[in-house]
């Protein structure tokens, strides 16, 4: 609390203002509930009241809508932290990796590396703790092709290892110059970036990391920022990411 001063005497200006709970949450970055025990002690206008209790339909319907998945979201979030506590030192590893590297979007799992037996891995790790099928995911590639690959090579080198048909190549970047310096050559199948539009995963590795570090706070819940590399898709019928 003592640590952010600033926001609760920002809150407390906002609300006197006659902000909803909500909207100063949003402005300032912080969670519903910290701003409700700031500002418990303004006393509001019956104007203010009123424009408070006034909600468009179009408006409630849509705040109906994110309030329920914000709560689909946070359940996700509990089966994390059983999940962390049963499932073993290669389930805990998976999820440090993703704290560590992980794209952090609130409805899409994105890792990217130039370490092919990290992305192995990882993999490896969705397949055997969240069944996740060949089909959901999405593989892009940024690379440079000067240095005597072929994209076909670079392209073949990732699905072999990755062991993922080609049916889960998608868009890859191809740089017009191969970089200079010590480091020329040192990573000649460039960078590969892991997707899969699957919200009910990601929120159960938040979970999981937040069971591992004692966090019992919302975060991650409502994340706006996207996966890193574009968007992703659902496939074979699974959770499609959310847009609410």
């Amino acid at each position: 609390m003592r640590g952010k001063a600033v926001e609760r005497t920002q809150a407390i200006t906002l609300r006197r203002e006659g902000h909803s709970i909500r909207d100063i949450a949003t402005r300032l970055r912080v969670s519903v509930g910290s701003v409700s025990v700031w500002v418990r002690d303004v006393v509001l206008s019956d104007a203010q009241l009123a424009a408070l209790a006034y909600v468009p339909r179009s408006h409630a319907g849509a705040e109906a809508m994110r309030s329920k998945a914000l709560g689909q979201r946070a359940m996700w979030q509990q089966t994390g932290r059983k999940l962390y506590a049963t499932q073993g030192k290669q389930y805990a590893f998976g999820c440090a990796l993703y704290w560590g590297e992980g794209d952090k979007s609130r409805n899409c799992v994105g890792l990217s590396n130039t370490d092919v037996d990290m992305l192995v891995f990882w993999i490896t790790f969705l397949r055997k703790f969240f069944d996740v099928q060949d089909a959901e995911f999405l593989v892009h590639i940024t690379c440079y092709l000067t240095n005597g690959l072929s994209l076909d090579d670079v392209q073949r080198y990732w699905l072999d290892a990755l062991k993922l048909p080609a049916t889960t190549l998608g868009k890859t970047v191809v740089k017009g110059k191969y970089y200079a310096g010590e480091d020329a050559g040192k990573w000649p199948y460039g960078v590969c970036h892991l997707r899969l539009g699957r919200t009910d995963i990601v929120q159960a590795i938040y979970g999981s990391i937040k069971e591992a570090i004692g966090d019992a706070s919302d975060r991650w819940l409502d994340i706006r920022k996207g996966c890193s590399y574009g968007s992703t898709v659902a496939r074979s019928g699974q959770p499609a990411p959310e847009v609410s």
